[in-house]
């Protein structure tokens, strides 16, 4: 396990990076790859962090009015906001280290598959508290836990709302894990205030990481195995052989809301905010990369402006997936890129993982 934690108390990298896939070719000056962290780190991880913690404490908020009054209107304001904050977290992917997966705090806010038995047994009892929701485990925590309560493909809006009436634990077990979720991601964010600082300063006096190039590593490793998780599990498309024709729409994250291909294109657009807004594509082509740079934003930006004839993924992987085709490839280029070209300009060798978890 490639380990970056300096001190006792520092936060460590929980991937591996053992097995170089391909030989790095460094290039970078250890003054770019300076500047590049500290631009990166002030122009996009802050931000995404400040964003998900204002997208988790507007999540709550309407949580307590919808539960106050359950109207659609209200219904619908806050399955909009669990939306903004589930992609808020889908473009928190690319930054899966530090703060953000100390302690396994990660599976806490989108663990996935939930466990509906246990849910179902919570919304049993009499009387719930939020340590009787902590206590239940991941699967019955956090965004995935709440797209069940509030979200299903076989029950119309009208019938949701009756179910907040006809079984008022509902209510309280979604406010209890609201609550519990609006803490875990509150406690990421605000150590990132601190840990992005240090992460920028990488190699010049950062708490955390003694030479600039350990942060660099970290971070591209992260980028490839955001791209990758794209392509491989969070499309949903391919079967144990690959093969579209056979997939599943079930293996989507957010089936049951449909915003499937939303949370796909948030993780993309996680990506591009640290590549574009952390200046890196600039320096590509500061560097006479100018095909890479182009190649890498026309990639991200391809997926993100995909558009569905359908109502949504889970619909267009049922009725004609062949159509998503182009999406599918576009993922897999861009892991592709990052891993064969991207790296080695950066001066990473990219490790071994099993891209296991969400």
């Amino acid at each position: 396990m490639l380990i970056l934690s300096l001190f006792k108390n520092a936060w460590a990298d929980k991937s591996n990076a053992n097995t170089p896939q391909h030989t790095a070719n460094i290039e970078i000056t250890k003054a770019d790859r300076q500047m590049l962290l500290s631009s990166i780190s002030k122009n996009a991880m802050l931000p995404i962090f400040k964003e998900l913690k204002l997208a988790s404490n507007t999540l709550y908020q309407q949580t307590q009015q919808f539960c106050g009054a359950k109207t659609e209107d209200s219904l619908s304001k806050l399955r909009q906001s669990w939306n903004t904050t589930a992609n808020a977290w889908q473009q928190v992917d690319s930054l899966a280290f530090g703060p953000t997966t100390d302690e396994n705090i990660d599976f806490g806010v989108y663990f996935l598959p939930i466990k509906k038995g246990i849910i179902k047994e919570l919304l049993q009892r009499d009387t719930l508290s939020k340590k009787d929701i902590d206590a239940a485990g991941v699967g019955a925590q956090g965004l995935g836990a709440l797209e069940y309560i509030l979200f299903s493909r076989e029950q119309s809006t009208a019938q949701i709302l009756q179910s907040f009436t006809d079984q008022p634990q509902r209510c309280e077990y979604l406010q209890l894990t609201t609550e519990l979720l609006n803490d875990n991601i509150n406690t990421i964010s605000n150590q990132w205030e601190h840990y992005g600082v240090q992460f920028g300063l990488a190699g010049n006096n950062s708490l955390y990481f003694l030479e600039s190039s350990e942060a660099m590593t970290i971070l591209v490793n992260k980028l490839y195995q955001s791209a990758q998780k794209v392509s491989n599990k969070k499309l949903g498309l391919l079967d144990s052989k690959n093969e579209i024709k056979n997939s599943t729409p079930y293996k989507l994250h957010a089936w049951r809301s449909g915003d499937s291909l939303d949370q796909v294109k948030a993780n993309i657009i996680g990506i591009k905010r640290i590549l574009k807004n952390g200046e890196v594509l600039q320096w590509l082509n500061q560097q006479n990369k100018q095909q890479l740079a182009t190649d890498l934003e026309q990639l991200m930006d391809s997926i993100v402006q995909q558009k569905l004839k359908e109502k949504d993924l889970f619909d267009a992987i049922k009725t004609s997936p062949e159509s998503l085709q182009p999406l599918v490839s576009n993922s897999k280029k861009l892991t592709e890129l990052i891993k064969a070209q991207l790296a080695p300009s950066l001066g990473v060798e990219l490790g071994f993982n099993d891209n296991d978890g969400d």
